[in-house]
């Protein structure tokens, strides 16, 4: 394997914390392997991450890997499936949730959808299915096929008063606003493609523990706002109970946010975040209030070279600004990453790479995950 990264320390300008990028380390390795959209620590201190290894277009496996010990060693465990959306909740239990539903609606805006449900460890996970009644119409994702419903993405949030709270995105009747995209060696032919438009986040909201959703909010349309409209949603519950929701627009276009100060019943317009140009954000509340979004940024801004950037970017102030944002990795990547809390102050990063090689030199895909921590940390808290 190629020499790992040494610790790097940046920032400590003005005042602010320095941001510490520990060494990368494989946790798994092979042909076609793709990490990073999901990790979660559970409440037993288990760090879980989702991967799915593909022979071409098509996902062959999915597995998680399991840490007991903080990241230091990592277990392999079999996968029915991996789901976009995953979470814990404060009774112990563990709710993950399909990228797709099951096919078109059972009746009008009724959807059905494969989840897993579990308590206290990733091992009792067990299969079953949950509805989404959502206003959605059937419309062409990013890989050209039809899909039914919203697309569950990302977010599990746990209420005070227990509701869930999750984003997905999609498309609404008279949702036609055609995609727009820059480079032409990805605009599908013929162009524009049927069904593929700008998309439409939304809020979906459980007061059944996730086995029913029904339709909350638009969180974000506007198809003047990059060249995709906002999709790929991470939101998290920030300092003073406003959620707070970034959002992909475009390949190469700004992360934009929008924020409720209403539990999820209206959002102010969207704000694009400065200084960032990226897809998936993947947004966390750390314990100390500090938030912490990893994003990735596609070759094209590099005009198609073999190039992506992984960054990590932290609030003090409850998403209102963003003075820090550093590389987490750059070079053959994927622009999917995920991050999680694995202790006060410490959080850990999972993205996948190709730009290593396995143990003999042959070339292969790996599943990686490094330390992230700030030094000093911020010094307040907020309950």
């Amino acid at each position: 394997m190629a020499e790992p990264r040494r610790v790097v320390e940046v920032g400590g300008r003005a005042g602010l914390p320095r941001v510490v990028i520990g060494n990368a380390q494989a946790i798994a390795y092979g042909q076609g392997l793709n990490a990073g959209p999901q990790m979660i620590r559970l409440a037993n201190g288990d760090v879980v991450v989702l991967v799915d290894r593909y022979e071409g277009s098509t996902i062959a496996e999915s597995f998680a890997m399991v840490s007991s010990d903080e990241g230091k060693t990592w277990s392999k465990l079999p996968m029915p499936w991996n789901g976009s959306v995953m979470g814990q909740l404060r009774d112990g239990t563990i709710l993950a949730i399909a990228v797709r539903s099951d096919g078109p609606p059972k009746e009008p805006g009724v959807y059905t959808y494969a989840a897993l449900r579990g308590k206290d460890t990733w091992e009792s996970l067990q299969p079953e299915s949950i509805t989404m009644n959502v206003p959605a119409v059937t419309g062409t994702a990013d890989d050209l096929q039809p899909f039914h419903g919203m697309i569950p993405w990302n977010t599990l949030v746990e209420m005070p008063g227990g509701d869930l709270l999750m984003t997905a995105y999609g498309y609404f009747e008279g949702d036609t606003v055609p995609m727009e995209v820059s480079y032409e060696p990805y605009r599908p032919k013929p162009w524009p493609y049927p069904g593929f438009n700008k998309y439409r986040t939304v809020l979906l909201r459980s007061c059944d523990k996730g086995r029913t959703w029904d339709y909350a909010s638009t969180v974000a349309y506007d198809p003047s706002s990059g060249d995709e409209g906002p999709c790929e949603p991470s939101m998290a519950r920030v300092e003073g109970g406003d959620l707070l929701c970034i959002m992909r627009t475009g390949r190469v276009n700004a992360l934009r946010m929008c924020r409720s100060s209403d539990g999820g019943k209206t959002w102010t317009p969207l704000m694009p975040i400065a200084g960032t140009i990226g897809v998936a954000p993947f947004l966390i509340a750390m314990q100390d209030g500090t938030l912490a979004c990893i994003y990735g940024m596609k070759e094209d801004y590099w005009a198609l070279e073999h190039r992506r950037e992984l960054r990590v970017m932290f609030s003090f102030d409850g998403g209102k600004t963003w003075p820090l944002n550093e590389i987490v990795y750059a070079g053959e990547a994927s622009s999917y990453a995920s991050l999680c809390e694995v202790r006060p102050g410490e959080i850990m990063a999972c993205f996948g790479s190709s730009g290593l090689q396995m143990p003999g030199g042959e070339p292969a895909t790996f599943a990686c995950v490094a330390p992230i921590c700030l030094k000093p940390p911020p010094a307040y808290k907020w309950s």
